[in-house]
């Protein structure tokens, strides 16, 4: 009988041991596959966007540029000055004139910038709006001016070349109203971009 119970005793034992062994051998292969899991879905990922503030840090930018005026064609120059806000946007001045055969245009705005998000340091793209005054001679004969209530919309990439220097291009579609008449015209920019600390 003593035997017996021994022999019970000792079974017992057997089998809670290899119980826990199984568990903790079930336990590691589970924490082997979870850390491969992990990897796969870590390298499933997009790859990391690029923070253009964490980069190049936040600085006012100026640009300047020419390009063409469209419906009315001819052509345009352009400045700006981009102040930083918060995060990814800007503020600032846009002066824009542009001259044709048939009419010349001078407009200022207020705009606001956003720099988008972009997995090349390199390429910077943006979209902007803003609200402003166009003054507008029709037949260039200054003589028929007429002011507008100016509301502008644009986007565009520059490249970045060096720290505090970049080139881009920018088409901005510019509509003025005084709600009686309006005029609309797009503008194509390639231009100079610095950085100023």
């Amino acid at each position: 009988m003593k035997f017996y119970n021994f022999f019970i005793i000792l079974l017992a034992v057997i089998f809670i041991s290899s119980a826990g062994i199984t568990k903790d051998t079930e336990d590691t292969q589970s924490e082997e596959y979870s850390s491969v899991a992990k990897d796969v879905n870590d390298s499933a990922e997009e790859p990391k966007k690029f923070n253009y503030n964490e980069t190049y840090g936040p600085a006012p930018l100026f640009s300047i540029g020419g390009g063409f005026a469209i419906a009315p064609g001819g052509y345009n120059l352009d400045t700006k000055l981009d102040i930083p806000y918060k995060d990814d946007l800007y503020i600032g001045p846009h002066v824009y004139y542009s001259s044709s055969s048939d009419e010349t245009n001078f407009g200022i705005t207020g705009n606001v910038k956003k720099i988008l998000e972009s997995e090349d340091p390199k390429f910077i793209p943006s979209i902007e709006a803003g609200v402003g005054i166009l003054v507008r001679d029709e037949d260039n004969n200054n003589d028929n001016n007429s002011s507008y209530f100016l509301f502008q919309i644009g986007a565009g990439v520059d490249r970045v070349i060096s720290d505090n220097l970049s080139v881009g291009i920018h088409l901005y579609n510019n509509y003025g109203t005084d709600f009686d008449d309006s005029t609309h015209h797009l503008a194509l920019v390639a231009g100079l971009q610095i950085r100023l600390y």
